[in-house]
This record gives structure tokens, sequence and C-alpha cells, in this order.
């Protein structure tokens, strides 16, 4: 059912907002989402949360900057999935533990 679901969001963004304002409105905030939760009912929550508020800041950024709101939903989306790719990217490092011991 979710697929089906996804699928029918898809067709019907697409046709009503275009290709990039579809895109970043469904799948970015859910690969932003998927970088730092791993339950499916907390990712879908997550996903839902992030897309609304990007697309009410997205839309208040173009106001601003006058700008066309889908490029600013747009950008705000990829700005957002960067920095949480490098939050985790900084979370998983490897850490050095101990003192250096020179031989």
């Amino acid at each position: 059912r979710l697929l089906a679901v996804v699928a029918l969001v898809s067709v019907a963004a697409v046709a009503a907002v275009g290709a990039l304002l579809a895109t970043a409105m469904t799948v970015v905030p859910a690969a932003t989402t998927r970088l730092l939760v791993n339950r499916m009912l907390p990712w879908q929550l997550a996903s839902m949360a992030l897309g609304a508020v990007q697309s009410l800041a997205g839309l208040w950024l173009s106001v601003e900057l006058n700008a066309p709101p889908g490029a600013a939903i747009a950008v705000l989306g990829g700005v957002l999935f960067a920095l949480a790719g490098a939050w985790v990217a900084w979370r998983d490092r490897p850490r050095r533990h101990g003192a250096v011991v020179a031989a």
C-alpha cells in the first residue's frame, strides 16, 4: 500500500508542480531524515515534518529574497541534506583514544 501511495503522490505532484519541486518536496526530505532515523514510523513522521517545514521556509525565503519559490525550496532541501550528511559523517568518524606512543 505504501508503494502505491508514494507512486500516486509522485505522479500527481509532478503533474501539478513539476519535476524539480516534486522531488524537492517528497524525495529530499525522506532522504535527509533517512540519514538520521533508522525505524520506519519515525522516519515517515520526520519526513512529513521536514517536508512541511522545508516548504514553508522555502516559501518565506523566496518572498524575502525575491526568488522563485520552487528554486528556493529545492536549494533549501539540498542544503539541509548536505548538512545532515556532514553531521552524520562527523558523528560516525573514527575516534582516536589514548596517547600517541613514540617508538
